[in-house]
């Protein structure tokens, strides 16, 4: 992964081929001390996991795809000491 930082609070990622999207922001995260912060993202995965909380059966639903391109905006929080992604 490589980074650029744009303005005071404002860094472009661009992961490379086989980077774990969410470990690599993660850890990014956490080496710029980055606390409650946002993302915008496009680009493609190779393979997704999707989750999502079906509130009528109160069930967790996961599955893995594959993926083409894709954009997302999420945020980061702090949670318990660690920073994790959160729609």
């Amino acid at each position: 992964m490589k980074f650029q930082k744009l303005e005071q609070n404002t860094f472009a990622l661009i992961f490379d081929k086989g980077d774990e999207f969410i470990s690599v922001l993660t850890s990014f995260a956490k080496e710029k001390d980055l606390g409650g912060s946002h993302f915008t993202a496009i680009g493609a995965f190779r393979t997704v996991m999707l989750g999502y909380f079906d509130r009528d059966k109160k069930h967790r639903l996961e599955g893995r795809r594959t993926a083409g391109p894709r954009a997302c905006r999420s945020r980061q929080i702090r949670r318990d000491g660690s920073r994790r992604p959160h729609s």
